[in-house]
Formats: structure tokens, C-alpha cells, sequence
């Protein structure tokens, strides 16, 4: 009689009955293969590395020193040379003014300078000519000294007139607006045919030689930064700037309210490159000689204990639960705890492994 013909409730029956044997011999089967399954796999020997442990933080390039130029004498800007970012030099006229009115003081202190030079001349000869006739007893001695102080007081009147002509002259000669420093034109205040006043901001300049970064860190390193410990500076935007290496200069004393970090200041000098403005990743190095492993990132598997590796040992992988830091070295991830030195860690096949899987090494690092 086929399973056909049996009445449906002993069909039930004869099935409840044979199910699950039949499973648990699948079962018994399938654990069977696991059991002889020979996995392939490629070995690297963990050795540990020494590497210096730091706190990176990504802040922004200042100038140590920016100056204004600034003018002297009222007039108008006649003709700007520079554009904003040009670089300049200390002393380069950055613009001219005209200013009508010292020249107006200019010749008039000229006038004055050419009238007492003139009374000086007269005076001086005609004490010359009272002393030949005091001399031969024409004139008393008294006649000749009232002339001489004269002279002295006219010489005065000439070296005040020789000032004032110079201050004139000087003041005239400040139409020329120079760079304060070496540096870059960050900004121009004004535009040609803009009438400034004496005193008036004109441009900013700044230093692009001694530069600072600040570099803001969070409140829970604010005990484990300190003045004095090296700092590493690159480029975020330019991996052709080489890697600056500088000591933490200062730290800002309070924590900003806004994002509770506090900064911490650095100074270098510009190797050419650099500019204010520009992004700046630093690390602060904490421990110069941190103990790590390196390892492929083929061997770092997800487990829901979370990041582990598989290690071989007699012929059999075990996985082994990791710390990771973040980043890698040379294209290697970096582990801080989980292996020990000379463990044999799995990379390609690392993916297919269970614990104490057979494994057969193909190849080893």
C-alpha cells in the first residue's frame, strides 16, 4: 500500500513520526561536511610596532602679524599698484595719494627757506664789512656787536625755515603709501579717487613668513596637551607640502561655551606654500612609542561582538575578538589589543572561516 492509499490520518501520523528523523540525520550530514571541510588561506605572523600615539584635530593657518599702512597727510588715492593677495615687500609703494594742500605747504616752506637764506646773506656781509671799519676805528664796538646779534637771530630764523621746509617736504613725500612689512596685501581699504583724512586705514598686510596654527581639541584632552610637546602639521588640500614638525607653543586658557574645546597654538616657520586662511591637520604626539599590530584589512571580519581575527592554531582558526584605532598605516590596519606577538592571523579566506574550522595554508607573511 503506497502512501497514497493510506487514509489521510494515518498519512499525518506516518509523517509526524518520520520528520524528524529524517532532519536530524540531515543535520548529523551537514555537520559531518562541516567537520571535514578544509578551507584555504593565506597567513600573516603579527609582530608588534612602536608608533607615536597622538590626538589629531583639523583647525586653520594665521598670520603672527598683520599691519596696516596707513596715511599721514590728507589728499586723494590717486593710483593703487597691488591687487588684494599680490605679494608685496616691506617698503613697496602700495598707492599714491595726491595731496594738493601739502603742496601748498611745501612751496610756501620753500618761500620761507629762500627769504631767511637771503637776510642770513645780507646780514652776514654787513658784518663782514662793520668789522674791517671797527677794525680801522670808523665804528664803535657796539655798533658792530648790535649787527652780529642780528645775524644770530636771522641765522635762527633760517634753520626754523630749513625745518619747517623738510616737515613740508617730508609730508608731501607721505603721499607714497608703503608696505609696512613682507608679506601679502590681504585687503585693500580704499580705491583710486577715494579723499582720505590723515590717519585713515588703507590696506592690510600680512605676514605669510611666521605663521601659527590653532588647532581645537575637546575638553577631555584639555589635562593631556601641554606646551612643549611635539606637533606634526599637514596639509589637507596640498600632499605635496612636506609634513612640518613643531612644538605646542600655547593654549588658549578658557573652553569656548559654543563646542567646548579649547585651542591650542603653534608656531613655524613658512617653508614656502603655506598661506593664512588655509586648513591645517595637526597631531599632537602623546606617546612618542605606542605598542600596536599591524595587519591587512582582509583579515578584520564583523562578528556581532563586533571587529575580530581569525587565528590558526594546529591546523584550526579561532576567532579572536580585536580593538581597532582608527586609521590605518602604510595601507595596514592598526590593532591595539586581542593579539599577542607571533600569532599566525588569517587574511584572504577570512570571510568564509568558523570557529575551529580546518584551514589549509596556502601561503604565509
Amino acid at each position: 500500500m503506497t502512501c497514497k492509499q493510506m487514509p489521510k490520518l494515518t498519512r499525518l501520523r506516518f509523517l509526524s513520526s518520520t520528520l524528524p528523523a529524517f532532519f536530524c540525520l540531515c543535520f548529523a550530514l551537514s555537520s559531518t561536511a562541516l567537520a571535514s571541510q578544509v578551507v584555504p588561506v593565506n597567513l600573516h605572523v603579527v609582530e608588534p610596532r612602536f608608533i607615536a600615539q597622538g590626538y589629531i584635530s583639523i583647525g586653520n593657518i594665521q598670520s603672527t602679524r598683520i599691519n596696516y599702512a596707513q596715511s599721514t597727510v590728507p589728499g586723494r588715492v590717486s593710483r593703487i599698484y597691488f591687487s588684494q593677495g599680490q605679494a608685496v615687500k616691506k617698503g613697496d609703494v602700495l598707492m599714491t595719494l595726491r595731496a594738493q594742500q601739502e603742496g601748498y605747504h611745501l612751496n610756501a616752506a620753500k618761500a620761507q627757506l629762500d627769504k631767511a637764506n637771503a637776510g642770513y646773506t645780507l646780514q652776514q656781509e654787513t658784518v663782514d664789512r662793520l668789522t674791517a671799519l671797527y677794525h680801522s676805528g670808523a665804528i664803535t664796538k657796539s655798533t658792530l656787536q648790535a649787527e652780529q646779534v642780528r645775524l644770530l637771530a636771522l641765522k635762527s630764523d633760517r634753520e626754523m625755515a630749513q625745518a619747517q621746509y623738510n616737515e613740508a617736504k617730508a609730508r608731501l613725500g607721505d603721499t607714497n603709501i608703503r608696505s609696512p612689512l613682507t608679506g601679502y596685501l590681504q585687503e585693500l581699504k580704499v580705491h583710486e579717487g577715494t579723499v582720505v583724512a590723515a590717519g585713515t586705514l588703507l590696506a592690510l598686510v600680512a605676514d605669510t613668513h611666521h605663521l601659527k596654527a590653532v588647532l581645537p581639541y575637546s575638553q577631555d584632552f584639555r589635562n593631556q596637551i601641554k606646551p612643549g610637546q611635539t606637533v606634526e602639521l599637514y596639509s589637507t588640500n596640498n600632499e605635496n607640502l612636506p609634513l612640518i614638525k613643531t612644538k605646542v607653543a600655547g593654549i588658549t586658557p578658557l573652553i569656548s561655551e559654543f563646542n567646548r574645546t579649547f585651542g591650542v597654538l603653534v608656531y613655524f616657520d613658512n617653508p614656502g606654500g603655506w598661506y593664512p586662511g588655509m586648513s591645517v591637520k595637526g597631531k599632537v604626539i602623546i606617546n612618542p612609542h605606542k605598542k600596536v599590530f599591524l595587519v591587512p584589512p582582509s583579515s578584520v571580519v564583523l562578528t556581532l561582538k563586533g571587529p575580530a581575527v581569525f587565528v590558526v592554531k594546529e591546523g584550526r582558526a579561532y576567532p579572536l575578538p580585536i580593538t581597532m584605532e582608527d586609521g590605518s598605516i602604510n595601507g595596514f590596519d592598526v590593532l591595539l589589543s586581542g593579539v599577542k606577538s607571533g600569532d599566525k592571523v588569517v587574511t584572504d579566506g577570512a570571510g568564509f572561516l568558523h570557529s575551529g574550522v580546518r584551514v589549509h595554508v596556502m601561503e604565509k607573511q
